[in-house]
């Protein structure tokens, strides 16, 4: 069994808000969206869900951790600075492995 922390806390958070993608809207449309019509959103934590089979084996990791034991939606997180900067390490390794000790393993 995996030890895991469940907050006690059973009211809902009122700051959590979901925005729905409209007609069409593309993922990126969506973000930029969200983030003009709310301050909040501008810079924080921004959680993605792949298509790709590590993706997929990492949110089936997770279901072990969730009350309903299914997958999570997401995969990947990263650090949102603004539209223009978001950091993340890569699930896949993409350059020569020479690349990762000047890299520091990124």
């Amino acid at each position: 069994m995996i030890a895991n922390n469940v907050s006690p806390d059973v009211r809902k958070n009122r700051k959590f808000k979901r925005v729905l993608a409209k007609q069409g809207e593309t993922n990126g449309a969506w973000l930029r969206r969200v983030i003009k019509e709310n301050e909040f959103a501008k810079q924080g934590l921004l959680l993605i869900g792949g298509s790709s089979t590590p993706d997929f084996h990492i949110r089936v990791a997770q279901s072990y951790l969730r009350h309903d034991l299914s997958p999570s939606y997401w995969s990947h997180v990263g650090i949102l600075k603004d539209l223009s900067s978001f950091y993340s390490v890569p699930l896949q390794w993409c350059d020569e492995l020479a690349e990762m000790p000047r890299r520091n393993g990124i």
